[in-house]
């Protein structure tokens, strides 16, 4: 289902739930207009994204790597404008509900960790899970890869504890209802 053109009857959801999608959107802004337009009176919308870059070196330290070893991912998704980190800050949340016709706003940062097994694990996850990744590495030449692998495990080496690795996160997760009491 395209989030940006529900094809759904105006009131006629409870709740949507969107898991770090909503800021890879093109017109995230129009997306939340339409959960506005078809969730219920008394329903919710509850969201979540990722906080600030510098909160999240389990990504970063990725991208650094990619840069270091002389690569670009398309599109520059984790960059500053990018859209990994595009609803990073708290207050672009609040500005886009209060705009779509959302109430009742919560947003909090809530800082968590992504666990690892090992190098490789992080390796291949990120390198199959991650779509922006998965399609460079999946273009490149083994030296041109290793060269990214070499980059980034230093960079990884400060997370690195008995059990694999533990790398901080930051997550904002928002909820919010709809304004209107009445349709109109």
């Amino acid at each position: 289902m395209d989030a940006q053109r529900i094809d759904l009857p105006d009131d006629s959801v409870d709740g949507i739930l969107c898991r770090f999608a909503l800021m890879l959107m093109p017109e995230p802004q129009q997306a939340l207009r339409e959960a506005s337009r078809v969730l219920r009176n008394g329903g919710r919308l509850a969201y979540a994204v990722f906080g600030r870059p510098e909160r999240n070196p389990w990504i970063t330290s990725l991208a650094r790597a990619i840069g270091e070893a002389g690569q670009h991912v398309a599109g520059d998704p984790f960059g500053p404008g990018g859209p990994f980190f595009s609803l990073a800050e708290p207050g672009r949340n609040w500005d886009l509900l209060d705009a779509a016709g959302f109430s009742d706003v919560r947003v909090e940062e809530i800082a968590e960790t992504r666990r690892y097994d090992g190098f490789d694990d992080y390796w291949d996850h990120h390198s199959h899970a991650t779509p922006p990744v998965a399609a460079l590495v999946s273009s490149l030449p083994p030296g041109k890869i290793e060269s990214i692998r070499a980059a980034l495990r230093p960079k990884l080496e400060q997370f690195l504890t008995g059990n694999g690795y533990e790398i901080p996160s930051l997550v904002v997760a928002v909820s919010a209802a709809p304004a209107r009491t009445e349709r109109s």
